[in-house]
């Protein structure tokens, strides 16, 4: 008897590292289902598009993504499209008209069923799991997937990294409890949800076996994190159970929040070793004003307490913000303020956005909205001036030594690897936000983490070359 032929898919991954990692879990999910992953998405028999819907550029480069899967289906390239992600929360079932040709439509919460809804679309797929119970709701005419919030499941235990295999995301949470006025992500997400100490630990040991070598911590604020399980926020008791699981050299936070910086937590930072003294705190804003419309619950003066004590107690810190320009009622000395900030506090990383009325936030319907020439005025000088003092700082480190993770070759413009060239990061880069290492040397493979010294800036990114 003629063996099946696998059912081939392939995903692409939209937004940040929080979407990164569910897109992760669905791949899992569906290999150990046996259907056969592909890196690429043309002639696959289905596609994956796991979408972002925090803001409207976001919205439409999922759309237009989408629009390029349904003409590849429509030319027989593909057999069935999925569209899945916060997307699909924000709109609910509006997109349904728009693009009739879509397969399935697969919210946040539903993501869990992939294997399950997918199958309904190829009966002949080897059935190696079997699909558990389900409370969702199901409109097979609209062939949209959607069902309320639940509490963490631990379904993590065959994930698929989608990064290199050296470098992880480690969600311990999902969903938020703030209600910032700007931000959707509560209507989207749903409430904040800690994964259990016991899974976050189990998943943490299980990437170390297979290898990796940075973790890094997310979730949509991970200061919060235990305080719907134990009654109170508990990250300093799980940073430090995280570094004593042999493997991973490097444990990075990100997406923290100016509140529950508490001492425990940042004894445990200032502690060092496998915590690289990097911390990602989006502030948003400086102006006590707009934080009050912004619903952030933090005042500047809290803000600068907590700055002041963070680079007094951990050496070497690098701290990384984001900054929203043009947020309704900012006047022009508000946003001078704000740049005043900046420099002040001259953040070692760090970007900024242009305020957007997303549909549904409190934002969207505040008085005094900015037209958008003034807004992308601000923006451009918000980005100058952190820009600025990015380089200035990064000039400062030429000629010193860094201990450098190799994530990739770099590639030509035609996209081959370019011989005895990596991209790496010092313990100040993040993946994908922040500047690359470029190491030019011999005998370097992706993984290593080796002592280099940085020779030169150009332009935003660092050249370095191993120092022996």
């Amino acid at each position: 008897m003629k063996p099946r032929s696998p059912i081939d898919f392939s995903i692409i991954s939209l937004g940040c590292p929080k979407n990164l990692v569910d897109s992760e879990n669905m791949v899992g999910r569906l290999r150990t289902a046996g259907f056969r992953f592909l890196p690429r998405a043309a002639s696959c028999d289905f596609v994956l598009l796991n979408t972002c819907g925090f803001l409207e550029s976001a919205r439409e480069e999922a759309r237009e993504y989408l629009e390029e899967l349904l003409e590849l289906k429509r030319r027989g390239a593909i057999r069935r499209v999925f569209v899945t992600g916060c997307l699909v929360n924000f709109e609910k079932d509006a997109p349904l008209e728009l693009f009739p040709e879509v397969d399935g439509w697969v919210g946040v919460f539903e993501e869990k069923r992939i294997v399950e809804i997918v199958r309904q679309f190829f009966p002949q797929a080897e059935q190696r799991e079997q699909a558990g119970p389900t409370q969702s709701r199901i409109d097979r005419s609209s062939r949209y997937y959607f069902s309320e919030q639940d509490r963490w499941k631990g379904d993590d235990a065959n994930r698929f990294l989608l990064t290199p295999p050296h470098v992880a995301y480690l969600k311990i949470a999902d969903g938020c409890n703030r209600h910032c006025a700007y931000c959707a992500i509560p209507e989207i997400r749903g409430r904040f949800v800690s994964k259990p100490r016991e899974a976050v630990l189990e998943e943490a040991k299980k990437l170390a076996d297979q290898g990796v070598k940075e973790l890094i911590v997310i979730a949509q604020e991970t200061t919060f994190w235990g305080s719907d399980l134990y009654g109170k926020p508990d990250l300093a008791r799980l940073l430090s159970e995280l570094r004593e699981i042999e493997g991973p050299e490097r444990i990075r936070l990100m997406y923290t929040y100016p509140l529950h910086f508490e001492e425990e937590l940042v004894s445990v930072l200032s502690e060092g070793g496998k915590i690289v003294p990097y911390i990602d705190l989006p502030l948003q804003h400086a102006n006590d004003t707009i934080l009050k419309r912004m619903r952030r619950a933090v005042n500047r003066s809290q803000t600068e307490a907590l700055l002041s004590q963070l680079r007094e107690r951990i050496p070497n810190l690098v701290l990384r913000t984001s900054l929203i320009a043009g947020f309704p009622g900012e006047t022009e000395a508000m946003f001078r303020e704000l740049v005043d900030f900046t420099r002040q506090w001259a953040f070692e990383r760090g970007g900024a956005f242009r305020f957007s009325p997303e549909p549904g936030t409190a934002a969207a319907a505040l008085d005094e909205q900015l037209p958008f020439e003034v807004i992308d005025e601000r923006f451009q000088e918000l980005c100058e001036v952190q820009e600025k003092i990015m380089s200035n700082w990064d000039e400062k480190r030429v000629g010193r030594e860094f201990e450098v993770l190799l994530d990739r070759s770099f590639l030509s413009p035609e996209g081959k690897p370019i011989k005895d060239v990596f991209l790496g990061r010092t313990y100040a880069e993040a993946p994908d936000i922040d500047p690359l290492v470029i190491v030019t040397g011999k005998k370097l493979k992706s993984g290593d983490c080796i002592a280099c010294e940085i020779v030169q800036l150009h332009e935003s990114n660092l050249i370095a070359v191993p120092s022996n």
